[in-house]
């Protein structure tokens, strides 16, 4: 077995594999952002079908699905103690969030995981 540190992975809840080879991610996004906010959005998930198998698709009646939520409410909702719900470890002082696109190696491990 392949060690990782997701124990999502192994316990198989991963999105499924579509007949077509294709996995087809349902989400919604929440109407708190700004026609651009909303447009960057798009066009990340949309960049995915460049580099992998994914495809993010408009939610209909799905049981499971991705809910983009704006920052200021996920931090509220995930964080009991009103704390930051991710810091850079050694260095709490490195920007985070700021990528632009995917790196090679998310790429490669993203279709390793996926068998795109």
């Amino acid at each position: 077995m392949e060690r990782n540190a997701d124990p999502c992975t192994s316990r198989g809840c991963m999105w499924g594999k579509s007949t077509d080879g294709k996995v087809y991610v349902p989400y919604t996004i929440s109407g708190q952002y700004s026609s651009r906010e909303l447009s960057t959005i798009n066009r990340g998930l949309q960049s995915f079908s460049g580099f992998s198998c994914i495809r993010f698709v408009r939610r209909s009646n799905q049981r499971d699905y991705l809910s983009i939520q704006s920052p200021q409410r996920v931090s509220t909702t995930f964080s009991k103690n009103k704390q930051p719900t991710m810091v850079p470890i050694p260095n709490q002082n490195i920007p985070i969030g700021k990528a632009t696109q995917m790196s090679q190696n998310d790429i490669n491990r993203l279709n390793k995981l996926y068998k795109c």
